[in-house]
């Protein structure tokens, strides 16, 4: 029900800027038709926008759209960790086109900075009057981020989620429990023997995904053994001695019958490193993998993964950020985690009674 809530909460405040209500929106029970939902998750949707300004409920006249103060900034600026091409990137192109499209309907310029977390401290000084929309930033970076909040500097966080309570926002999936329910898929299909390819040890998404994968296997009382981690090291590539490491995995006698993946990249790694070794999918060996760009449907086999709401995630990040500047204060940080949807293609299927 929060999840329902919470979406049906962003529907109608996207849809209020876009004017599509006018000033008087429909009634609760035309708002519940519409989406599909009770009456009582529109009730908690629309209570949360009269408790941020966004609307006003007249008693026995109806509900009516509030205009906003206009945003403090206007500029933002989209932080990621190194230089990369976000348009054409499978993990930050969603997110720079949700809050390119926001940016735009709300008329704030938007820019973009690959800056190295060590730096982040002079982000005020180096982009004096913007605010900050920090991508996927790694699990270190909290004190940095926490510092430039409480110093007032206006940011959200999209991407990532620590596990102990943090002052600023953050928007995020959820990893974990996206992990647990792609692992608990392979048990269900018959496999026990299921390994798991990490990518960086500092990210916040990565060490969900691990934990996952943790959680699945506890559940169903299977031994985690610390040899069926592989850790790569990267998010897209390998490292030398993961891969001899995986290489010698799939080489025993009892190997895997299944393989998890933390990342796209480090899926097309292990998919060619099976073809390597004359290990064919799924027949002999089951691959799940994480997020789903176009080309996932299009792999020999086609990727069973886990799909993050990358565009949503943007667009709610993007509106949080917005929010905060039209507040003379900095409101209370909030912190969300859109589901994860497992996505199920040829890539996966039953073990072999000779690979049980």
């Amino acid at each position: 029900m929060k999840v329902k809530h919470v979406w049906v909460r962003q529907q109608v405040l996207e849809e209020i800027r876009q004017g599509r209500y006018g000033n008087r929106l429909p009634t609760k029970q035309q708002l519940a038709e519409r989406f599909g939902v009770s009456v009582g998750t529109i009730s908690r949707a629309l209570d949360a926008l009269c408790q941020e300004g966004w609307l006003e409920c007249k008693r026995g006249v109806g509900i009516y759209a509030c205009v906003p103060a206009l945003p403090r900034v206007k500029q933002i600026a989209f932080i990621i960790s190194a230089p990369v091409d976000v348009v054409e990137h499978t993990y930050h192109g969603p997110l720079f086109r949700a809050l390119h499209d926001v940016c735009a309907t709300a008329n704030v310029n938007l820019m973009v900075a690959g800056i190295s977390p060590s730096e982040w401290q002079n982000l005020p000084e180096r982009y004096p009057g913007a605010a900050f929309y920090v991508v996927a930033p790694p699990i270190d970076s909290v004190d940095v981020l926490t510092s430039l909040w409480e110093e007032g500097v206006s940011l959200v966080v999209v991407g990532a989620s620590w596990q102990e309570p943090v002052a600023f926002p953050t928007i995020d999936s959820d990893n974990r429990g996206g992990a647990r329910r792609g692992v608990e898929y392979l048990l269900h299909l018959g496999h026990r023997r299921i390994a798991y390819v990490n990518g960086t040890e500092n990210s916040c998404n990565c060490r969900d995904r691990l934990a996952g994968y943790l959680d699945a296997l506890q559940a169903w009382g299977i031994e985690a053994r610390p040899q069926w981690i592989i850790h790569a090291g990267d998010d897209t590539h390998l490292s030398p001695s993961a891969r001899n490491a995986l290489m010698d995995l799939l080489l025993t006698p009892e190997r895997p019958t299944a393989v998890f993946c933390a990342g796209y990249f480090l899926v097309l790694e292990v998919m060619a490193l099976a073809e390597q070794l004359g290990i064919t999918i799924p027949q002999q060996l089951s691959i799940l993998g994480t997020d789903d760009p176009v080309s996932a449907r299009y792999l020999n086999p086609p990727l069973t993964t886990l799909r993050q709401p990358l565009y949503q995630m943007g667009r709610r990040a993007a509106q949080v950020l917005l929010e905060s500047l039209s507040h003379q204060q900095m409101p209370q940080a909030v912190h969300e985690k859109l589901p994860v949807e497992l996505i199920t293609r040829a890539s996966c299927a039953p073990p072999t009674e000779q690979n049980r």
